[in-house]
């Protein structure tokens, strides 16, 4: 189902809004809303003001991008397309990243994101970007480069924390929700009214990775 009005043309550029867009693929992949204002150029498509949800997720931003030096380059979609997102406190679901990452569709984390991303796929960075658990009992504010994706496997990341705090109790449901469970039972028996905080640095592999830095609590 496609709604779109108020197309016009400026010189190279098609303006527009979309009203909706909804629609089911083969796979089972739902899209029940995609909404924004459309700015569609030989060299840019840019849709500003996007909604776009699924079952799971809900992705608000102020804008998200592609630019490419012409059409052609969309043919390698993940090494010459330039994405670009400003994020507004999306809600991101696992069970989304599962579509493209099998081993995580039955994963039950959700996380509310805000902050600017750009880059190729292959190549995401961002400056700063805010992440909060579903409780809000746990907060990140990172800069962070991928490289390697669509790969999940074998994508490296540099992530730099500026701030982090969170608690036991949020680290269980966070770290079970991963793989669907409802809790670790590890975290839950540490202290549950001590929140902790890190400041420092993660690199590496998903599975594989070196953590440095300083972390502190209280009461």
């Amino acid at each position: 189902n496609i709604d779109i009005n108020n197309v016009r043309i400026e010189r190279d550029t098609i303006f527009g809004r979309i009203k909706n867009i909804s629609g089911c693929d083969k796979s089972g992949f739902a899209l029940r809303e995609l909404n924004g204002n459309i700015e569609l150029s030989s060299t840019e498509a840019r849709i500003k003001d996007l909604i776009l949800a699924d079952n799971y997720t809900r992705v608000i931003a102020n804008y998200f991008s592609m630019k490419y030096s012409s059409p052609r380059d969309l043919g390698e979609f993940t090494e010459l397309v330039k994405l670009g997102v400003d994020l507004n406190d999306s809600y991101l679901s696992f069970k989304t990243i599962g579509r493209i990452a099998p081993s995580l569709y039955n994963s039950t984390l959700g996380l509310f994101i805000s902050g600017k991303v750009s880059g190729p796929v292959c190549d995401l960075r961002s400056k700063s970007i805010q992440v909060k658990s579903k409780s809000g009992d746990t907060f990140l504010d990172v800069s962070v480069r991928m490289t390697g994706l669509t790969d999940i496997e074998q994508t490296m990341s540099v992530v730099e924390i500026n701030n982090c705090h969170t608690t036991s109790n949020d680290v269980s449901r966070v770290v079970g929700a991963i793989n669907g469970k409802s809790g670790i039972e590890f975290f839950k028996r540490l202290a549950p009214d001590i929140k902790y905080m890190f400041k420092g640095s993660l690199i590496g592999l998903p599975d594989d990775f070196v953590a440095h830095g300083l972390l502190t609590s209280k009461a």
